[in-house]
């Protein structure tokens, strides 16, 4: 509890549901794109509403060191003509952001070996990685 050091927020309202893990040397990546949570739409006779983007956002950074926030899922469309490597662009941004502690070649070759179409998962990757100044 109150002890990850980075946290990847694939999705807003699944990230803020743990908050009990981001303390102030947080680092969050937080994906803006929103994909309702499966416990949301089994509920769907209720009328339910999904947070304000902004406002999880605003929450996070009362708790948080640092939040990057952006919509990966459209981005990675934008750039790469498909949303399935938005992943990997947050993998790079974390990537970037702990660079003592992550190493980019080592990450670049698990890609490669893990994945799929891995020229565009390190594609998307370095697109991630380029994103943050230092």
């Amino acid at each position: 509890m109150n002890d990850a050091h980075l946290v990847l927020g694939l999705e807003p309202l699944e990230t803020l549901r743990n908050i009990k893990f981001i303390s102030e040397k947080t680092v969050v990546i937080l994906n803006t794109h929103e994909n309702v949570p499966r416990s949301v739409i089994l509920k769907s006779n209720q009328d339910v509403e999904y947070p304000k983007i902004a406002k999880i956002i605003e929450y996070m950074d009362q708790f948080a060191r640092r939040v990057v926030s952006m919509d990966f899922h459209e981005f990675s469309k934008a750039r790469l003509n498909h949303s399935v490597f938005q992943n990997s662009m947050i993998l790079g941004v974390a990537t970037k952001e702990f660079k003592e502690i992550f190493n980019k070649e080592l990450m670049i070759n698990v890609l490669n070996y893990f994945l799929k179409n891995s020229e565009e998962n390190v594609k998307a990757f370095e697109i991630g990685y380029d994103l943050i100044n230092t």
